[in-house]
């Protein structure tokens, strides 16, 4: 394997992947499935535990690390007081009292302890009116990070923006859990991919995907249709910008797409 866009000898640059036979194995329920992919590796108290969310969007299966034997299953409720909406879109555990579920209907994140209980929601549009933030999710390559009392939960580009969303479509709504107030993140998203963005447009939903990860100073983004890396520290807002141009394909070219919704369903 040589890496895109090395300047090293083939013999400095090359690693070589072996197989082994260590392998982590969990019974997963007949009733539960994984296409949601939201799972966590968490600890508390010293102790490691491997978890994930059914697709029925409702439950989410804890297991010990090191055992491999299922410890629970949390039922969400939906309404009520422990109601934390129709539907989960993910979850992110900082312990076993403090679990983070965002609603994929509203931006809302609901807090809840390891018996579903609800301790506080955070209804963020209610927390200000500076910026028209959308519903928020916490899934593998994009979950909510969590930094010196700041929640980090990713936003898609922003149609509410209208036009603005070019240059105005941030990548994160920032919660300072400490002063109970929200604010967009200062990274949006690139103009690369943003130039021709419009609210009016029908999109395939991959021109502007993007995945992300905290590496415990920064948050480090990847594109689907933007050739750079981009690292963004969470101290002073600065933004590393690293090349990571394919050796193999010569241009991305964002896929137009046919207004007509039947063309669209055939390349689907």
């Amino acid at each position: 394997y040589i890496a895109c866009q090395s300047n090293e000898k083939e013999s400095d640059a090359a690693c070589h992947l072996v197989a082994t036979e260590d392998f982590l194995e969990f019974s997963v329920p007949s009733d539960a499935s994984l296409f949601i992919k939201s799972m966590q590796v968490f600890e508390d108290k010293e102790q490691r535990y491997f978890s994930f969310m059914s697709d029925d969007f409702s439950c989410i299966h804890f297991y010990d690390h090191e055992t491999f034997k299922k410890i629970k299953s949390l039922h969400l409720e939906k309404e009520g007081p422990d109601g934390i909406g129709r539907l989960a879109y993910g979850y992110y555990v900082k312990d076993w009292n403090t679990i983070y579920i965002p609603d994929m209907n509203i931006a809302q994140i609901s807090v809840v302890d390891s018996s579903g209980h609800k301790k506080q929601s955070y209804v963020v549009n209610n927390m200000t009116k500076d910026y028209p933030f959308i519903p928020t999710y916490s899934l593998m390559g994009m979950p909510i990070v969590l930094h010196e009392n700041q929640l980090y939960a990713v936003q898609a580009p922003n149609r509410r923006l209208g036009n603005l969303a070019k240059t105005k479509s941030t990548t994160e709504m920032q919660i300072d859990l400490k002063q109970n107030n929200v604010s967009p993140f200062s990274f949006c998203y690139p103009q690369s991919i943003m130039n021709d963005y419009s609210p009016e447009r029908i999109y395939l939903g991959i021109e502007r995907s993007m995945s992300r990860c905290f590496n415990g100073k920064e948050l480090v983004y990847s594109f689907g249709m933007d050739e750079n890396l981009y690292v963004v520290s969470l101290d002073d807002g600065d933004v590393a910008k690293y090349s990571a141009k394919s050796c193999f394909i010569d241009k991305l070219k964002i896929p137009k797409v046919s207004e007509d919704l039947s063309v669209v369903a055939k390349r689907l």
